[in-house]
């Protein structure tokens, strides 16, 4: 067990090197010169080295990048060249609020999915198949920057029933007002955030519908599903005790990977509903082309994705004893 976990540390570590390696080979051999978006185009070529010197900009690449991993290996992610405040400060300011709506819009989209994914198989080829089938098609489909403008111009701008923009309480305020029995903060919370988590979670959904579907027709035409009919158990516990768990395998798996395309997508969808999220302040940074700040979001979205898949591979020890026997 512990060797296993050793294992997938070692890979993590290795993954997220490789993303800080990439990214900042990226940044640094792409043309042009951000001391120049820095001063502006107009300023003198004095004012362009004196910058270019402060940044360490006119250091060979192998130095800057030798520098950067010994910055990274004291956690020092640097310091914004506009803003003039510590990433780390800035990554955390805006974190809760995209960890805060890719955790609504999973806990929003995921339970329907799977249920709808398990009515889908069950009812094969039947109206409720057709019509689950539909739902996941669309929303495969769709791509989720076209789908928030449609969400706000029926929701907020016709029907005049939610903000088009913007983040309500936070989640602290939430809980405060709910102890003391106003629940006015919970429901400016939650008009503000459905309309992003649902923009952001579509494309889950419909792929995990799908997946789950999938999955559930291939387990029903298992051996171990005939003996338990053949021992006499009830269709639902058939179900509920055999096909669900070894059904919810993949699912999991497929669920883990899957995190960071909802952190990526987080991107888009708080740009559309000005979420002052980590997803927004990577579109600002890589258009003003702060270095440090990209580099440092992008370290931590790759953390946190493997995060989430060395939890998934350790569910997975639980879920198929399977992988405990090897």
């Amino acid at each position: 067990m512990l060797l296993y976990i050793a294992r997938r540390l070692a890979h993590a570590i290795i993954v997220v090197w490789g993303a800080a390696t990439l990214v900042f080979a990226i940044l640094n051999l792409a043309p042009g010169d951000p001391a120049v978006n820095l001063v502006g185009e107009n300023a003198t070529e004095e004012k362009f080295e004196m910058v270019r010197q402060a940044l360490g900009l006119n250091l060979p690449l192998h130095e800057r990048y030798l520098n950067y991993l010994g910055d990274l290996l004291r956690g020092d992610l640097g310091v914004s060249w506009f803003v003039g405040q510590p990433v780390f400060d800035l990554l955390m300011d805006r974190l809760p609020s995209t960890i805060e709506l890719t955790i609504v819009a999973a806990l929003l989209c995921l339970p329907f999915a799977i249920v709808l994914g398990v009515v889908s198989a069950l009812f094969r080829r039947t109206f409720v198949d057709f019509a689950a089938n539909f739902v996941a098609l669309f929303g495969i489909s769709t791509p989720n920057f076209w789908l928030g403008v449609m969400l706000i111009l029926l929701f907020a701008v016709n029907l005049h029933w939610l903000p088009s923009m913007g983040r309500g309480p936070g989640p602290g305020d939430v809980l405060a007002g709910l102890a003391a029995g106003d629940v006015a903060a919970l429901q400016a919370w939650a008009s503000h955030i459905i309309l992003p988590a649902f923009t952001l979670g579509t494309f889950l959904m419909a792929l995990v519908t799908r997946l789950t579907r999938t999955d559930i027709l291939e387990n029903l035409n298992k051996p171990y599903v005939k003996v338990a009919r053949a021992k006499g158990m009830s269709p639902t516990g058939v179900i509920t005790r055999h096909v669900l768990p070894n059904s919810m395998i993949s699912v999991v798996t497929f669920i883990g990977l899957e995190v960071g395309a909802l952190l990526g997508g987080a991107v888009v969808t708080e740009s559309i509903f000005a979420w002052p999220g980590l997803g927004r302040l990577m579109i600002d940074s890589i258009m003003r082309r702060d270095f440090p700040v990209i580099q440092g979001g992008v370290l931590l979205v790759s953390f946190i994705f493997v995060f989430v898949n060395l939890l998934v591979d350790l569910l997975y020890l639980w879920l198929d004893p399977r992988i405990r026997l090897r």
